[in-house]
This record gives C-alpha cells, sequence and structure tokens, in this order.
C-alpha cells in the first residue's frame, strides 16, 4: 500500500493534489525492488477505473526525496461505484479485490513481491 489510508488517499490524491499522505521510503523501496533483475512493479488499486488518470498522476508525482516510485502498469476496480463504496467502506474488503487481481495476473515465470 502506497497511500497510509485507502479513503484519505484517495482523497489527499485525487482532490487537494496532495502527494505526501503516503508511507514513509515506500518511494526508496519499490524503487530498490524494481532495479531487482526481472522484477516488475505493478499498482494494484481499489480505485475506480474513472480514477485510473488521476490515480496515474499521482504514481507519477510522488516524490520522496531524491526517491519516485517506479513505473509500472495500473491495474485498477472494473466494478460499480456503488460496489466500490460497500467494498470499501463497509465490508472492508478491497484486500481481497488486490489478491485475486494478484493471482489472476502472475506468470509462472516472475517472482511475484507483494508489499
Amino acid at each position: 500500500t502506497i497511500t497510509k489510508s485507502n479513503a484519505r488517499g484517495v482523497y489527499d490524491t485525487i482532490v487537494t493534489d496532495n502527494y505526501r499522505y503516503c508511507h514513509n521510503d515506500i518511494c526508496h523501496l519499490l524503487s530498490h525492488m524494481a532495479s531487482q533483475p526481472a522484477t516488475q512493479v505493478v499498482y494494484i488499486t481499489s480505485r475506480p477505473l474513472s480514477l485510473a488518470n488521476p490515480t496515474r498522476k499521482f504514481l507519477n508525482n510522488v516524490r520522496q526525496g531524491q526517491s519516485r516510485l517506479p513505473e509500472g502498469p495500473l491495474l485498477g476496480f472494473g466494478g460499480k461505484f456503488s460496489q466500490l463504496l460497500l467494498m470499501e467502506l463497509v465490508a472492508k474488503t478491497t484486500h481481497h479485490f488486490k489478491s485475486e487481481t494478484l493471482w489472476n495476473v502472475r506468470s509462472p515465470l516472475c517472482r511475484l513481491v507483494v508489499v
């Protein structure tokens, strides 16, 4: 997880363009991981696809010191916004969506590291 909270992360990054509500050293960690041989960072978000462009803007603009997030594909939630709200606020099961997405995109030839 890059942001410290899903709801506040969306509010800060989409509404206010504030990119500081991220976990400490996440840019350094993911950049280091991406520099390893045969490693690709894949961003999975529970944000709906309608927020894909603002989410990409967020990923491109996060900076922590001299570090930034490495490039990588963005996979988002393809369901309805009402489904997302239920999943996020009521059932609190966004981790199930993200786990299932990781399982579906894995390759037998890749090493998968989840943060």
